[in-house]
């Protein structure tokens, strides 16, 4: 029988009263201020249900509190008594403008505890519920199940009570609040039958407030916990189910929601039942909400992890699925957050049984608005169960997928994850530890003219442990193709990163493989104002090794990277950058090293107004930390990194390559690339390699107008990689006034090796070429200092300038050798050469510092006649110097016409052809 107090009885300020109806008991300390207690039960008998009701209610401040009371023990063989229920309800109005808060707590009575030959008592319900109307209206509602009784090994286990919280705040002001359910926990000890499913949970919140009033309201509810079971054949109690829904209204004011679901956790299986399936949470559209203001929405879903199993199989992982569709056309700004994550697997832990892959997780968010949008989803996969005698289980499976469109000038940023889930681990020989879960990100964004920020991120997930000679499970590749995208006429930066899952580890058997990562986006734009893109690939860590000689670790994952990013915008700004990181191998404190994994990154970026270039790749590391045994050792992996710039008026390219440290550095080689098209253009181009072997080489070119005609300057620069890092520059540029190309290079500090370009300057040839002369373009080029390289040491380089021109008629080319520099020149040997397509005009070796010294200053070549046509003329220099050297030399490309001859040597010349037309005799003319 329930009990409540009479809607007449009024609580006056400071009126403390006491009253026992029908096992009930009710206490109010404070004015509007209620707590009703169930009386427990007696043996068998289930607990007193409770009731706190306030309804109509002017004071400021509510609350109601109910507590159902216990059920009774069961008598033995008889079943014992559930739970009490309990109801809180408030419903209040302030008078006048007054403030209003409030509360309303349920709480179910737990059941009885079981005895021999009988059940449990199952938890009591509870349901909160509170509703205010006034200024600045605060409060909540909490409804929480009671737990079932507790379990007897001869005994039945029964649930807990359901759970049910409702909210609803009005007014003006601030109005904040929120409802929170939780079913209750069943019997969860060993006992002699199948469980039961757990408690459902429900919870709903709802807050309105006028004109500028700010609204915060969220709803959580969390599914009830299984009741265990015992013995073959039979079955744990499955999660119970929760659900939840919230929304805010206000006219202009800021408004929050949030709704959360956490589904239930299945029970255990004890002595060969099997373990419980965790509850799946689902929320679609569960926040929602309007205003003309800012509108923030957020909703979570958790999986219900599967419960464990001592003889059987573990129970399934619950999945985790949040979607969200917002399609608002008042809101001044959209701020949209969608989160699932799947429960863990259940393990099987006694012989026998199978373990259960973590559940699988999806969030999808497409938001469509007319202010600025912030739109973000994540998803993770669950955890695996692992296994006592058989394999892990595999990681649960991650998508997300974000899209968001808006209108004008607002802005766009999107972020969406992917996390693929952990692998269960297996402890026997001859078997695995499960593989990681697969991670899929993806998203999109789109305004009118705003920025738009658009980023995905995914990863794979780690591979299982293997314990006493068991294997380790792999890590999950990461493959990402164009999962990013957008439109605008205003900035678009564009963001797209990959990730491959480690390796598991291992005891007394090989360590687990490293997952692979790509990451690969192709763009080619025609609206942006600017445009930003990024790739990154990291390949995963191999999995460790431990306490053997005879199993390698695991070995790092590969990484790939490429972007191509072109822009057709006139005047538009391009960047780029694609990095690659190979995995770190997996440890062996024997030396049984696992190798680094491979990095490759390409950048291509193209536009018609600037355009920067960034490729970096790693190798992976394999370094034998604290290593003590006879392995061989890793090997570092292999980096190879190649950008390239392309634009109208100026192109910086950057490239670096690193191998991987370890017992062999791995190799490295960095290709930079840089050019531009119009007359004026600045291209430069800079490579730094760092392994045990390869090659860094860099090359710019300019082009241009000389006379007319297109021309075009390019300088390069190339360096033999030699241990510590070596880098090599390149700049073109053409109509500049002659001084970029013949600027001083850094011998003291700069690249090790650097060439510059300038063609068709207009500044003055320069005293070393003769009156006349008409300069194509100008130079310099040279090695510098580098402190890192090992004395001794001879290092080898080479640099270019080339010049490709047209000449309309016969002329002299004339090469000007301005002035050189020199920095504790170890001279070995320098070769200079000058060509024409291919086809030397000058060649000559310096074997010693005077030579080149007299040489390179204060010197004009006459390298031969030109005829008219297209010309390749190139400067190429290879050094041979030791270690700490520099040296540099500028110069000028020139041409000078040839002379007419005299009037009088004309008139010869025809004479004498003539002469020799006749057979050598000579006509007279006569009368």
């Amino acid at each position: 029988m329930s009990a409540r107090l009479p809607h007449s009885v009024r609580y006056l300020p400071r009126l403390t009263l006491l009253a026992l109806l029908a096992g009930a008991s009710y206490s109010s300390p404070h004015a509007a201020e209620i707590t009703v207690t169930g009386a427990d039960g007696a043996p068998g008998q289930p607990g007193k249900p409770a009731q706190a009701v306030m309804n109509g209610s002017s004071d400021p401040v509510n609350r109601a509190t109910a507590q159902g009371g216990a059920g009774g023990p069961g008598a033995a063989g008889a079943a014992a008594g559930d739970g009490g229920g309990a109801t809180a309800k408030v419903r209040a109005t302030a008078s006048g403008n007054a403030t209003t808060q409030g509360s309303a707590s349920a709480t179910g009575g737990n059941g009885g505890a079981a005895s021999a030959g009988g059940s449990a008592g199952r938890g009591g319900n509870a349901d909160a519920q509170l509703e205010l109307t006034g200024r600045n209206a605060q409060g909540y509602a909490s409804a929480f199940g009671g737990n079932g009784g507790a379990s007897h090994a001869q005994g039945a286990n029964r649930r807990g009570g359901n759970a049910n919280a409702t909210l609803a705040l009005k007014g003006g002001g601030q109005i904040e609040g929120y409802s929170a359910a939780a079913g209750g926990t069943g019997s969860y000890d060993a006992s002699s039958g199948a469980g039961e499913q757990g408690a459902s949970a429900a919870s709903r919140a709802e807050g309105a407030g006028g004109g500028g009033s700010t609204v915060k309201i969220s709803a959580s509810a969390s599914g009830g916990y299984g009741a265990a079971a015992s013995g073959a054949g039979r079955q744990a109690g499955a999660g119970g189910e929760a659900t939840a829904a919230a929304r805010g209204v206000s006219g202009r004011g800021q408004v929050e929601v949030e709704a959360l679901v956490n589904g239930g956790l299945g029970a255990n299986g004890y002595n060969g039942a099997a373990g419980g399936k965790g509850a799946d949470a689902q929320l679609n559209n569960a926040a929602t909400g309007s205003t003309s203001g800012k509108l923030m929405l957020s909703q979570w879903g958790h999986g219900g992890s599967g419960g464990d199993s001592n003889g059987a199989d573990g129970g399934a992982a619950g999945r985790a699925r949040s979607h969200m569709q917002v399609h608002d056309r008042t809101a001044s700004s959209l701020d949209v957050r969608s989160e699932a994550s799947g429960g863990n697997g259940g393990s099987a832990t006694g012989n026998g049984g199978r373990a259960m892959a973590g559940g699988d997780a999806v969030s999808r968010v497409q938001v469509a608005g007319v202010g600025d949008i912030a739109a973000s989803g994540n998803a993770g996969g669950g955890s695996a169960g692992y296994s006592a005698q058989g394999h892990g289980a595999n990681g649960g499976n991650a998508s997300s997928s974000v899209h968001a469109v808006t209108t004008g000038n607002h802005s766009v940023n999107v972020l969406a994850q992917g996390y693929g889930g952990v692998a269960g681990s297996a402890i026997t020989p001859g078997r695995k530890g499960g593989n990681g879960g697969t991670g899929q990100a993806q998203a999109s964004g789109q305004s009118g003219s705003g920025a738009v920020s658009v980023m995905a991120i995914q990863h794979g997930g780690p591979g299982g442990f293997g314990g006493a000679g068991a294997a380790s499970g792999d890590g999950a590749d990461s493959s990402m193709v164009n999962a990013v995208s957008g439109s605008t006429t205003g900035a678009l930066t564009l963001d797209q990163r990959a990730r491959g899952g480690d390796g598991g580890e291992s005891r007394l058997g090989p360590g687990g493989r490293a997952g692979h990562a790509r990451s690969r986006l192709t763009v080619s734009d025609s609206r942006a104002a600017s445009l930003s893109g990024a790739v990154l690939a990291e390949g995963g860590y191999g999995g460790h090794s431990y306490e053997t000689t005879q199993s390698l670790a695991g070995r790092g994952g590969n990484a790939d990277s490429v972007l191509h990013l072109s822009s057709a915008r006139a005047g538009a700004g391009v960047s780029g950058s694609s990095v690659a990181n190979g995995g770190t191998g997996g440890y062996n404190q024997h030396g049984y090293i696992g190798v680094g994994g491979n990095a490759s990154a390409l950048a291509d970026v193209k536009g018609r107004g600037n355009a920067a270039s960034s490729a970096v790749a790693a190798g992976g590391v394999a370094i034998p930390l604290n290593s003590t045994g006879n392995g061989p050792g890793g090997t570092g992996g292999n980096a190879a990194a190649h950008a390239l710039a392309a634009a109208e008026r100026r192109a910086v390219a950057s490239a670096q390559a690193t191998g991987g440290q370890g017992a062999q550095a791995g190799t490295a080689a960095a290709l930079s690339e840089a050019a531009t098209a119009l007359h004026g253009g600045v291209a430069q181009s800079s490579a730094r390699a760092s392994g045990i072997s390869g090659m860094a080489q860099s090359r710019a070119t300019s082009g241009g107008a000389w006379r007319g005609h297109a021309m075009t300057a390019q300088a390069s620069a190339k360096a033999v990689v030699v241990p510590g890092e070596t880098e090599a520059s390149s700049q073109a540029v053409s109509d500049t006034g002659g001084g970029a190309g013949r600027a001083p290079l850094d011998i003291a500090g700069g690249a090790n090796v650097m060439a510059r370009a300038s063609g068709a300057p207009d500044a003055p040839a320069g005293a070393a070429l003769p009156a006349g002369a008409s300069v194509i373009g100008q130079g310099a080029q040279g090695v510098s200092y580098q402190h890192q390289q090992a004395p001794g040491n001879i290092y080898t380089y080479e640099s270019d300038g080339a010049f490709q021109f047209s000449t309309n008629g016969a002329q002299h080319l004339m090469l000007g050798l301005f002035n050189s520099s020199l920095l504790n020149l170890g001279f070995q040997k320098l070769e200079f050469i000058v060509s024409n397509h291919g086809v030397d005009l000058y060649s000559q070796s310096f074997t010693s510092l005077a030579q080149a010294q007299s040489f390179f200053n204060h010197r004009v070549l006459d390298l031969g006649m030109l005829g008219a046509g297209m010309q390749d003329v190139m400067i190429h220099t290879v050094w041979n110097l030791e270690a700490h050297s520099g040296y540099a030399f500028d110069y000028a490309v020139a041409l000078m016409p040839v002379p007419e001859a005299p009037m009088w040597l004309m008139l010869l010349c025809g004479v004498l052809l003539f002469i020799l037309g006749n057979n050598g005799k000579l006509y007279y003319l006569r009368d």
